[in-house]
């Protein structure tokens, strides 16, 4: 190829974000067969040297027809006469789609994504796929018709990461060169193009919008495909704008602890709604690494848990996120729940446990004569005092509907009700250890003596109850 050529001028001129972001680095194309993987490397093949970049690439045999080993066969012997090196791998997509309950698209794209993310990590690669301005069209209608909102409508970044690989860059040049083009520059150069018979099959969604959707709206505008890919560039600037608004406000919001974050639900109400769901999204990557099955919607949810200001809603989300609302923050984490953050007081181990014990942090005691009053510090103990009795105090938990009458209460309240009104989140309220004197409530612990067990005077007999955290505890809280 002539350094003129059109095609390559054009190149240079629209995709140089692009080319910045691989130069003088490893590079990874992922070669599928087609015109367009098959014409990107043979234009980044033309141009390694005056990039600076080490070429590779590599194809994935997704198993889905007869054939496709003499495919990887004649790929390899054409990047052997480049002098490039071809990593091969295979994959049954039927199964993983089967497996994942994808479909076949998505399992064909989760699993080629994977193979250049790995291939890309043993190479210490830049991975670079040729999606063109066409195919930045379909994506922009496809995700429009899915009901997606700007994100959507921006399309396939320029520049970004591998998905569920965010440690691996994910580059696309061709994305303001038409698929027109592509396959003249392979007809110039009597490129080895494999025709994926797929790619006619109206059974996918994007071959419906590439055979039926653009040509009806080319009926309407003959620029429609350039028309749609310029939109979604105009767009994606909009949207960087507000992802830095978002940023500022995750930093100003949340506040992030490993595997779970507190969000200030004053904090975020105060920025616009588009400003609030950059910031949540941010949250959800962060915590989990991937924004994968995350849309709208549950943002929205997310949004509509913090603004409720109803304490102890929970929400379940993808990607195993869950969100908890306290009295004016937010809760989201993933795997195990961080219950000195949900619930500071003491818990039992579980609710049915036999017999019934605290959490490893906390002790408890019971003795006769008089104590001090209720530390104030984090970590203090929890001092309560009840008429004197010879008969045993039991551990145990609530029962269903079990009821017990708080300290200057006249009439009995339901301990789901009392703990309720606390905003003590439900899924912990049968592990709030309740303290018996002959199988009646004494004690909720950490709240409330029954007022039928309350000191009648100064001068009577009681017993001081203790509730106190473990010295292991005090440690880790000191940290």
């Amino acid at each position: 190829m002539l350094p003129s050529d059109p095609l390559l001028v054009r190149l240079r001129n629209t995709a140089r974000a692009q080319l910045a972001a691989i130069h003088g680095r490893t590079v990874l194309v992922g070669l599928s067969g087609g015109a367009d993987s098959v014409a990107l490397l043979y234009l980044l093949h033309q141009m390694r040297d005056q990039l600076g970049i080490e070429l590779h690439s590599a194809h994935l045999d997704h198993g889905l027809r007869k054939g496709s080993e003499r495919e990887a066969s004649a790929l390899r012997a054409w990047t052997k006469r480049l002098d490039v090196s071809l990593a091969v791998g295979t994959a049954d997509v039927r199964a993983v789609a089967r497996d994942l309950r994808l479909s076949l698209e998505a399992a064909a794209r989760a699993a080629r994504y994977g193979f250049l993310a790995n291939t890309a990590r043993s190479l210490d690669a830049v991975v670079v796929v040729a999606h063109n301005q066409n195919d930045q069209a379909e994506t922009v209608l496809l995700n429009l018709a899915r009901g997606a909102g700007i994100t959507g409508a921006a399309g396939m970044r320029p520049v970004t990461t591998v998905p569920s690989a965010p440690d691996i860059a994910l580059v696309r040049p061709f994305l303001s060169i038409s698929a027109e083009e592509i396959r003249a520059v392979c007809a110039r150069n009597e490129l080895p193009v494999i025709e994926d018979p797929s790619n006619h099959s109206l059974n996918f969604a994007r071959n419906r919008v590439r055979r039926m959707v653009l040509p009806a709206l080319g009926g309407v505008n003959a620029g429609v495909v350039g028309n749609l890919a310029n939109a979604a560039e105009a767009l994606r600037g909009d949207e960087e704008a507000l992802d830095s608004f978002g940023g500022e406000l995750f930093a100003r919001a949340v506040d992030v602890h490993g595997t779970y974050m507190l969000i200030d639900v004053h904090t975020l109400s105060s920025a616009p709604l588009a400003v609030q769901l950059r910031a949540l999204r941010l949250a959800a990557r962060h915590l989990t690494g991937t924004l994968d099955g995350l849309e709208r919607v549950h943002l929205l949810a997310l949004i509509d848990l913090a603004h409720s200001g109803v304490g102890g809603r929970t929400l379940h989300m993808p990607a195993g996120i869950r969100a908890l609302r306290l009295a004016d923050r937010v809760v989201l984490w993933t795997g195990d729940l961080p219950e000195h953050v949900v619930y500071p007081l003491p818990l039992l181990d579980g609710a049915d446990a036999q017999p019934a014990r605290l959490a490893a942090s906390w002790i408890w005691s019971a003795s006769h004569g008089r104590c001090g009053l209720p530390s104030e510090e984090v970590g203090g103990s929890l001092h309560e005092h009840v008429r004197y009795t010879e008969k045993p105090l039991v551990l145990r938990a609530p029962r269903r509907g079990e009821t017990f009458r708080p300290l200057g209460m006249n009439h009995g309240k339901r301990v789901g009700d009392f703990l309720a009104d606390r905003k003590v989140p439900p899924f912990l309220r049968r592990r709030v250890p309740l303290l018996t004197i002959a199988d009646e409530p004494a004690w909720l612990m950490g709240w409330r003596i029954d007022d039928r067990w309350k000191v009648p005077g100064h001068e009577a007999p009681y017993i001081c109850l203790r509730c106190t955290r473990a010295a292991q505890s005090l440690e880790e809280l000191r940290i």
